[in-house]
């Protein structure tokens, strides 16, 4: 058991202002129409293993016997399900029935669901051109020559011009509009006039809750997850994953009225807003939203449900032109005073529609046909020191905070001071590991003229799947946090050459980057955290001690809530920017289609209708299965005899193994032979039987995973010659059932012995 450090940090009481932010904003729904029968709108989820209970209760009995390990999952009562009992023995038909929202799909009866287009043919033209993104002169000269019956006498594109294809999906234009600001100081002086384009916020979430192919991957209640290994319902070990895992939620799910005619729930909308380079010259400022109570791997994809660009910010002129560096010490206060204020007006403007509706709410029908009311969360208001201007500005910079007001005030359902969430990119990834510990060590290794060795060293680490190589680390000044996580990785292992190799300063680090990325969190987890955490700040006093490095910064004070934070809101997953970070390169693939003026907008209409032809696929594939009409599934076919669990694929030539000269089969052919005899006595070789290895480069396995307990597929590659050197893959498991598993796996190889046999 953890011991409880006794000190435990506060936040200071003041409200923070961040150029790049994230925060949960709940929207309260009220009543406009509906059904009097109750099961109308029983939210009831037949996907999973629901055991049957005498009447509604979510502490009553289950009549049926209890799985020996499972997970037990506790809806809020406002969802009106009765509660689940996921087995975690003996496998499952569905590889997310664990953690997947719902199971069910409701029907489509739309005969057209490909409209707004007039026909298929228009829909599959359109969904061509928007996918490969084609410029209007390619796409004209496409419609010349179909009707110009150059391919076909019978062209069924009513399609003229790109005119015609812009006008049909013109479904969900953005607004354009410009704020006036005004702002005056000694070195800036306004008026000041930002352009921006965006979408209704509201019409975004109202396309998500509404749509029936959204709706199994959908979660409108929270939930309290537990773990059971002893065959009984026990409380004593939550699980903490989606956001509706948390706290947060189940807070403002528990203050929201019950006994109704329908019943309530809560929308949490996570909001992304960040500059970032396009071109070598040129920044953007997009606005990203993301749903929470949609499931993250369909939430943080890039189709239909993933997130969404809401609008682009173009800051004024004068802005655009000033270089940050340069400007002095008192011009740069009002420099960043300023910018905030933009992004404050910004987000009361996009936002505007949301804030209305916090308060008074709207009445909509989900995606699989039911009627749900949510209410508010009360808020807490707090204000900074009351001391002169200049000292309390000087105060909040301590903490990273400054004197402004949070234009999340006026929202309800939403705390200003809950706003921060520990989001491993940039607090640990770019931030404690990155700029503070690896710079330390990074002197180190300059210092002790071991720099170069250890360059030397990290080029010729050997190759693995998802591990990126970075060329000489130790003259890179500044990155993102991608690549510091990518050094984490393999740092540890290369510092044994060294001295350093005897300090837990090289095993801390990635223990704890481990631990803040797990999947799912329990109790036991948490705890071991805390000791982690506990042991990082012994090594931070030794580090102080022995270089005199100074860890008093925010995203170091930051660490000691992140279990508070994951407790509240669910994984790190949750609150991390990686899936916004990501979107820039989206956004630079999209500008290099423009031509540089007015970019924004051209940016905006192509991703709109992106956004159309995503939602609309998704409906016509489901049209298409419902119709029966898809008699082509596109399935990988295995490339040859499997197991239950595993097989192999992408094999190569086969080789002997007496005459092989690879050392991975030194031995094998006698050990094998042995092997056969002792264990196989039908399938004997006799000494002038040869025996063939067939190497193979692909491992296809299927396995439930000890993070989140989920029944995974996953593919391994490894390859002799991947760009003239070695790739390797691995995965760590356990097989008590099986006497025969390996602990590890160096090769993938099949074994013909004759024409019958074949080994694995």
């Amino acid at each position: 058991m953890a011991q409880q450090r006794k000190k435990k940090r506060e936040y200071p009481r003041s409200v923070s202002q961040w150029s790049e932010f994230s925060f949960n904003l709940f929207i309260w729904y009220i009543e406009i129409f509906g059904s009097d029968q109750p099961d109308d709108f029983m939210d009831v989820d037949t996907g999973h293993m629901n055991i049957d209970i005498e009447g509604y209760a979510p502490d009553a009995p289950a009549t049926a016997p209890l799985p020996p390990r499972f997970i037990y999952v506790k809806h809020h009562p406002h969802a009106k399900k009765f509660p689940e009992f996921i087995p975690l023995d003996g496998g499952t038909s569905n590889p997310q029935s664990a953690f997947t929202p719902n199971a069910n799909l409701a029907p489509l009866h739309d005969e057209r669901p490909f409209k707004p287009f007039l026909n298929f043919a228009d829909y599959k033209f359109a969904s061509k051109c928007v996918r490969q993104r084609m410029p209007n002169a390619q796409i004209d000269e496409d419609l010349r020559e179909m009707h110009g019956q150059v391919y076909s006498s019978d062209c069924h594109v009513s399609f003229k011009t790109h005119r015609d294809l812009d006008q049909s999906l013109a479904a969900a234009r953005f607004h354009s509009e410009t704020l006036t600001l005004d702002f005056d100081s000694r070195d800036f002086r306004g008026p000041f006039e930002v352009d921006i384009e965006f979408r209704d916020p509201w019409r975004i979430m109202k396309d998500w809750v509404c749509d029936p192919t959204l709706a199994p991957v959908s979660t409108w209640f929270s939930q309290e997850k537990f773990l059971c290994t002893r065959g009984i319902i026990e409380y004593s070990n939550p699980l903490y994953g989606e956001p509706w895992t948390g706290k947060t939620w189940r807070e403002v799910d528990n203050s929201l009225p019950s006994g109704g005619k329908y019943p309530s729930c809560s929308l949490g909308l996570h909001i992304w807003l960040d500059k970032g380079l396009v071109s070598t010259k040129v920044k953007m400022h997009p606005i990203l939203f993301c749903a929470c109570w949609i499931h993250s791997t369909t939430r943080n994809a890039s189709d239909n449900g993933g997130s969404t660009l809401a609008g682009f910010v173009r800051m004024p002129d004068a802005l655009r032109h000033v270089d940050p560096k340069t400007v002095k010490s008192s011009g740069r206060a009002e420099y960043d005073r300023l910018k905030r204020i933009i992004y404050r007006e910004v987000c009361h403007l996009v936002l505007a529609a949301l804030k209305k509706r916090s308060h008074n709410g709207e009445a909509v029908k989900f995606g699989d046909g039911i009627i749900r009311i949510a209410e508010s969360m009360s808020r807490t208001l707090a204000q900074a020191p009351k001391n002169p201007k200049a000292d309390r500005n000087e105060h909040l910079k301590q903490y990273g905070l400054h004197d402004f007001e949070h234009f999340l005030r006026e929202f309800s359902n939403s705390d200003p001071y809950k706003v921060a969430s520990y989001d491993c990119l940039h607090f640990f990834d770019g931030g404690i590991w990155g700029r503070h510990l690896w710079v330390v060590i990074k002197e180190y290794l300059q210092n002790n003229g071991l720099a170069s060795d250890f360059n030397q060293y990290m080029s010729q680490f050997p190759r693995w799947r998802n591990l990126k190589h970075i060329q000489s680390p130790t003259t890179i000044d500044y990155s993102e946090g991608q690549t510091f996580l990518d050094i984490l990785k393999v740092f540890d292992q290369l510092l044994k050459y060294y001295k350093m190799s005897d300090s837990s300063a090289t095993v801390c680090p990635p223990k704890i980057r481990i631990l803040l990325g797990l999947e799912v969190h329990t109790n036991t987890r948490l705890e071991r955290l805390h000791d982690a955490i506990g042991e990082y700040e012994k090594i931070c006093e030794e580090i102080s001690r022995k270089h005199g490095k100074v860890f008093d910064f925010l995203k170091q004070h930051f660490l000691g809530h992140a279990i508070d934070v994951f407790k509240s809101k669910g994984i790190g997953r949750n609150m991390n920017t990686r899936v916004g970070e990501g979107f820039q390169q989206e956004v630079a693939a999209l500008y290099k289609k423009t031509n540089g003026k007015n970019a924004e907008h051209q940016i905006s209409v192509m991703d709109e209708n992106e956004e159309t032809m995503a939602r609309l696929d998704m409906l016509v594939d489901l049209w298409r299965r419902s119709q029966e009409e898809d008699d082509e599934l596109d399935l990988m076919q295995p490339a040859m005899d499997s197991t239950a669990h595993w097989r192999l694929g992408s094999p190569d030539s086969q080789v002997r193994l007496d005459v092989s000269r690879d050392p991975l089969f030194h031995d094998f052919n006698f050990r094998l032979r042995e092997y056969l005899a002792n264990y196989h006595n039908s399938h004997l070789v006799s000494p002038q039987d040869d025996i063939k290895i067939e190497p193979c480069k692909v491992l296809y396995t299927e396995y439930q995973s000890m993070v989140d307990w989920r029944c995974e597929r996953d593919i391994l590659r490894c390859n002799p010659s991947f760009h003239g050197l070695p790739r390797y893959d691995c995965l760590i498991f356990s097989a008590e059932d099986d006497l025969l598993a390996q602990s590890g796996i160096s090769s993938a190889a099949i074994s013909r012995i004759g024409s019958l046999s074949i080994w694995r």
